[in-house]
């Protein structure tokens, strides 16, 4: 996927502050829910991160730094860590884009280099996967899919494991979105 394209995609996914504020949300919380669906495009591209991954691209080109899809988040500046581009974080372990294959995956926060899940077979991928996983985390938030639909959320899990590259991705996803 393009990055303008999952630009666009994910802010016409977020949800209304006020209705986030009609359903019990304070302001404060409703404003950051409905942002964490925006990116913001930079003045100046990056120019430390290298690579033609569409992730990249997208990280080089706008700030994801308040983008949360579950418990995926983007740092400011991606940084590189034993060779390996760091590009977000699931919780507080590192989500690294593996050099030589371009698959992302995340590693323990503080092991060497354990495995926790492979997530997408590119970058790319990766941003398809999200957008889907997005569109079922918001809808579950808005009451849309009741909270308890664990069929609904397998189906999501899924479509994002598809997307991502395989079956080899869908543990992540079913984490991501509980379907569990």
């Amino acid at each position: 996927m393009e990055p303008g394209t999952f630009v666009k995609e994910l802010a016409a996914l977020a949800p209304s502050a006020s209705d986030l504020e009609k359903s019990g949300f304070s302001k404060e919380e409703a404003m950051r829910l409905a942002a964490s669906f925006v990116c913001v495009k930079r003045e100046q591209p990056l120019p430390v991160v290298s690579g033609s991954d569409q992730l990249l691209e997208l990280l080089r080109g706008w700030d994801l730094s308040k983008v949360e899809v579950g418990m995926i988040r983007f740092p400011e500046t991606p940084t590189e860590r034993s060779g390996k581009m760091c590009v977000g974080c699931v919780e507080a372990d590192p989500l690294v884009i593996l050099p030589g294959t371009g698959e992302l995956v995340v590693h323990e926060l503080g092991t060497k280099e354990h495995l926790l899940w492979p997530v997408a077979q590119n970058g790319s991928r990766l941003l398809d996967a999200m957008l889907i996983a997005a569109r079922f985390l918001e809808q579950r938030g808005s009451g849309t899919i009741d909270f308890d639909d664990f069929k609904a959320a397998r189906k999501a899990a899924g479509e994002c494991a598809t997307a991502a590259g395989g079956d080899r991705y869908l543990d992540f996803y079913t984490m991501l979105l509980g379907a569990e």
